[in-house]
């Protein structure tokens, strides 16, 4: 039997249909730092954040948070204060400045991303290699609903002249590549060797296409 968990603000059982945290409050707080609450602290908390906080609310709070030690619990309530004297303007102006550091950010990934170098080779002529980050696969599943009848083999498959099936195939290609580059970004690379893609037939309906390389760094040599 599952444990039950428990609210850290009030202590009481958290039901387990409930998903409350203080990201759902709408505070600005990192997935790390976020915590679940019960129902009832949510409604609570998400009342003094939009309409302020009275001074019940406010001693209601403290009282709740006395004599616990949990540091990232009371910044987390220090926040739907301080969030709760926020002129509408200024909440406004924060979110702006939010969404334009998430779109900056953004920006950066996509731009590692065009960036990325890939080989089927194990080696970039002018570059030399200075780290091996693993070996990694992304692989994605198409249905090809009235191809079955095409695909009673893997050769015949293959064989077939269809532009609707190449267009399949070629679309799941583009997805475990770009899905494939995503996830070695992710760990710093700044580029793939031994790339490959391979096709794989489940039953006579579903193909696997997988993408595979390993992710390494690279720097330019000296000429």
């Amino acid at each position: 039997m599952a444990k039950s968990k428990i609210c850290p603000l009030c202590g009481e059982e958290i039901a387990g249909f409930q998903h409350y945290s203080f990201a759902t409050i709408g505070i600005d707080v990192e997935p790390e730092n976020d915590q679940e609450i019960c129902g009832m602290c949510f409604v609570r908390l998400d009342s003094i954040k939009k309409y302020g906080a009275t001074e019940d609310q406010i001693k209601g709070l403290n009282a709740d948070l006395q004599g616990k030690n949990d540091e990232q619990l009371i910044k987390n309530c220090s926040l739907v204060i301080q969030d709760s004297r926020l002129s509408p303007e200024e909440q406004i102006e924060r979110e702006r400045q939010k969404n334009e550091v998430i779109a900056q950010e953004r920006l950066n990934f996509e731009k590692k991303i065009d960036a990325l170098m890939v080989t089927s080779g194990f080696n970039f002529e002018g570059y030399k290699i200075t780290e091996y980050l693993g070996f990694f696969t992304y692989e994605t599943a198409i249905g090809m609903g009235f191809f079955k009848g095409i695909a009673s083999n893997f050769s015949n498959f293959f064989g077939t002249e269809s532009n609707s099936l190449r267009s399949k195939l070629s679309e799941a290609r583009v997805i475990v590549l770009d899905g494939l580059k995503v996830d070695v970004v992710n760990i710093g690379a700044n580029a793939i060797i031994g790339i490959d893609v391979d096709y794989t037939m489940f039953g006579d309906t579903i193909v696997g296409v997988i993408a595979n390389g390993t992710a390494v760094k690279i720097e330019k040599t000296d000429l």
